[in-house]
């Protein structure tokens, strides 16, 4: 049996993101909402982890304090 590859905290993030605003017929989510889905899903992701994403990697208008090369 192989091993299921994993997806990026993004990559889950992303996709959780995309069905809470097509459920809700509208681009408005909470943080607490990614996080409850992503845990109902299985993350492996801490919440804190979760929530950098969300707060400072996924912002247009936020500094740029984890960037990635």
């Amino acid at each position: 049996m192989g091993k299921k590859k994993r997806t990026s905290c993004r990559e889950e993030m992303l996709q959780v993101v995309q069905q809470l605003v097509k459920a809700k017929g509208k681009n408005e989510f909470s943080i607490q909402e990614v996080l409850d889905e992503m845990g109902r899903a299985g993350t492996t992701y801490k919440d804190s982890t979760i929530r950098t994403h969300l707060t400072s990697k996924c912002c247009v208008e936020t500094k740029q304090h984890h960037q990635t090369l």
